[in-house]
């Protein structure tokens, strides 16, 4: 709750009219206003590197789906990075990580994480290149490797993406 200035009411009214409603609302905002300031509006480099990212999640999310594998983007801990990972018993698993690294260049890691934000960004050491079609060649590539010497799961768990539209479909 925020904290707001006190208010009587006008006029010998028992109620609070108008005018004291507007006044509590603009106490109210503008003490909204001094706890979430404006953020700066992002750079065209940016917007573009996540325009460029949310292609390559789409991209690996159609791949995931066709192999049952589960999806976990990153998040503010670790931005631009996102694991596809499955578990068929304790001998059978996988899981990689692709991460958008500085100069847009894509570099991967095998890890055992699920979650893409407990990876540092010294474990990303395999050069992937600069184009989501390298990204989604290197991670068929693997994807299918596994798929070939382990087989597939039977359904898909869990995705999670910071853009709703890769969600889990309904069956």
């Amino acid at each position: 709750m925020l904290p707001i200035g006190r208010s009587v009411n006008h006029f010998a009214h028992p109620w609070k009219n108008d005018s004291t409603n507007a006044g509590l609302l603009r106490m109210r905002l503008e003490e909204y206003n001094k706890i979430h300031t404006n953020t700066k509006r992002k750079s065209m480099a940016f917007r573009k590197k996540k325009k460029d990212f949310d292609e390559t999640v789409s991209i690996i999310c159609n791949i995931a789906r066709e192999y049952n594998w589960n999806v976990w983007e990153g998040r503010t801990k670790n931005p631009f990075s996102i694991i596809l990972n499955i578990f068929l018993s304790r001998e059978k698993r996988k899981a990689i990580s692709i991460k958008l690294c500085k100069g847009n260049k894509y570099k991967a890691c095998f890890t055992n994480e699920v979650n893409p934000n407990n990876n540092k960004a010294s474990e990303y050491t395999i050069e992937i290149g600069e184009d989501k079609t390298q990204v989604e060649k290197f991670v068929r590539k693997e994807v299918e490797k596994f798929y070939k010497e382990n087989g597939k799961s039977q359904k898909q768990k869990y995705v999670f993406t910071i853009n709703s539209i890769y969600r889990l479909y309904e069956e």
